[in-house]
């Protein structure tokens, strides 16, 4: 098997990270997650997401939906 491919019998292989030499694939996802909110793309998500969040309505609604869910935990 090529360096790199994912092998289904180990589990550690299913993770990008661990293709790239690292075993945990949670700190590759986070670090990537931190390249993208500090890209301009990354930015731009983040501005839309305040505009949203700064209308009425939309506030409403996720005091409702916070209403909702509050207490449950799976």
């Amino acid at each position: 098997m090529p360096p790199g491919a994912c092998d289904a019998r180990r589990p550690d292989r299913w993770f990008r990270g661990a293709r790239m030499g690292t075993t945990d694939g949670m700190a590759s996802l986070v670090q990537r997650l931190k390249n993208f909110l500090n890209s301009p793309r990354g930015r731009q998500v983040i501005d839309r997401g305040r505009r949203e969040l700064a209308k009425p309505a939309n506030q409403d609604r996720l005091r409702r939906l916070a209403a909702r869910t509050k207490g449950r935990r799976p």
